[in-house]
């Protein structure tokens, strides 16, 4: 800013100031508009990392994560490489024990293969494929993941169940669940303990790992849920409300920044990282209305009632923002409402950003 301060006078610089001060609050008061018209609740977090401006609104809030808890996964790994715990060239065999239902395509390929840590990231991180990822979490170690979190400073952000757990316990299996209605399930997960959820866990997945062939598991989930998860919706919102991996727009947008500014591991490690994030194959809601050559690393979930995506927009070599919106509560047929929401947004936040000069304040 010295520079600055030599070539303009001081009236122009606190003008100059001033506006940009009042375009940024211009800025969120639209946002806040639009996240208005989401039929249930949304948080949002933005912030541009050169900058160092932020949009902060019911960004401390925690929503359920869908496939965005991948990301604080992806950071483990590359951590525990970074330690020599292990390496990006391993192979991992695939059996039937670890397969997971719903998204991905580990479920439906044959046991025996052996894939390499690499590939698990791609696929976790590309097509939110749910064995590669709780392959790679079990690898590390499920309680690695929350470790990291808080040695990092995040206090709100929960990534406990992996998916062939979370996706067992939603058909209500498990001895303690037997007879019991959703309504009462779900109220027995919010009284337990964190430890007495990971006995839960273990308990359903030591029984169901070898007794529950994966054509039986899909069939069982598809014939309660339906192969979309269009059946029994409110059923589903209400167990994916509570036991869902959890987390807040501030924390995730956060992590991501820490991501890009080399913080969380080496600087060759983050680049990876993002790398990967670039590659995503689903619909991103983020970059979806921005132009086609602008590059977006990211990470979207949805879940029953739950919209939500996260990114670091590059919005030229030397100007990017991470943003994270979130939205829960939604009912059936409102995620594409919420959705709509998002891309809006992004387009606004990015819209501004790409007219806003790095000189000023």
């Amino acid at each position: 800013m010295a520079y600055l301060t030599e070539m303009i006078p001081c009236g122009v610089i606190c003008m100059v100031a001033k506006k940009s001060k009042d375009e940024l609050s211009e800025l969120k008061q639209e946002v806040l508009g639009l996240m208005k018209k989401v039929p249930g609740s949304m948080g949002v977090y933005i912030k541009h990392i050169e900058r160092h401006e932020e949009i902060s609104i019911e960004a401390e809030k925690i929503f359920p994560l869908g496939s965005i808890f991948q990301i604080p996964i992806m950071v483990e790994v590359f951590r525990q490489v970074e330690k020599q715990r292990l390496s990006l060239d391993d192979k991992i065999e695939l059996t039937d024990g670890v397969k997971s239902v719903g998204s991905g395509i580990l479920q439906f390929l044959s046991p025996g293969l052996t894939i390499s840590v690499t590939d698990l990231l791609v696929l976790m991180m590309t097509v939110s494929d749910n064995t590669a990822t709780d392959i790679l979490w079990k690898k590390i170690g499920v309680q690695s993941v929350n470790m990291m979190l808080r040695e990092l400073g995040f206090t709100r952000t929960n990534c406990y169940i992996p998916n062939r757990e979370y996706y067992l316990l939603s058909l209500l299996l498990g001895q303690e669940f037997e007879g019991m209605t959703m309504s009462e399930l779900v109220q027995s997960w919010k009284n337990k303990s964190q430890m007495d959820k990971s006995r839960s866990m273990a308990a359903i997945d030591l029984k169901y790992s070898r007794t529950l062939p994966i054509e039986e598991f899909r069939t069982r989930y598809e014939a309660m849920y339906g192969r979309r998860g269009e059946k029994r919706f409110q059923q589903k919102r209400s167990f994916d409300e509570v036991a869902d991996n959890q987390g807040s727009p501030r924390e995730i947008g956060s992590l991501l920044e820490k991501i890009f500014l080399g913080e969380v591991a080496s600087p060759n490690f983050c680049q990876k990282m993002l790398g990967i994030m670039l590659l995503r194959q689903d619909e991103n809601m983020v970059s979806f209305l921005l132009p086609a050559e602008i590059p977006v690393s990211g990470k979207g979930g949805w879940l029953a009632g739950t919209c939500n995506d996260a990114g670091i927009v590059y919005v030229n070599p030397k100007s990017h923002f991470v943003i994270a919106c979130l939205a829960r509560k939604l009912n059936h047929g409102d995620e594409t409402k919420a959705s709509d929401i998002i891309e809006k947004i992004s387009k606004k936040v990015y819209d501004y950003y790409s007219h806003v000069s790095l000189g000023k304040p």
